[in-house]
């Protein structure tokens, strides 16, 4: 039960580190042990995860939305072209 407990604390800390930056959920990892008696190295080791999964995402989302600015950028040149074009 008490690990039930831990997994429940732990995926509220992993959707907050999703939210913000890496390095947010160090704060809590104390009062997860202490609570729910848990080997300190596991709660650290699934803590650390959650947040190399978390700048993971965050650095696909990065790449998907600069190849999305690219792939506009290029369809709008294009439509000006086609436009002055039109205009001659």
């Amino acid at each position: 039960m008490k690990k039930l407990g831990f997994l429940i604390a732990l995926t509220l800390c992993s959707q907050g580190a999703l939210a913000a930056k890496v390095g947010s959920s160090y704060s809590n990892v104390a009062v997860l042990v202490a609570e729910t008696g848990a080997s300190s190295s596991w709660a650290t080791q699934e803590i650390m995860t959650a947040e190399q999964n978390a700048q993971k995402m965050e650095d696909t989302l990065d790449e998907a939305n600069e190849k999305l600015a690219a792939q506009m950028e290029q369809r709008f040149n294009s439509m000006l072209e086609a436009s002055a074009a039109l205009q001659k």
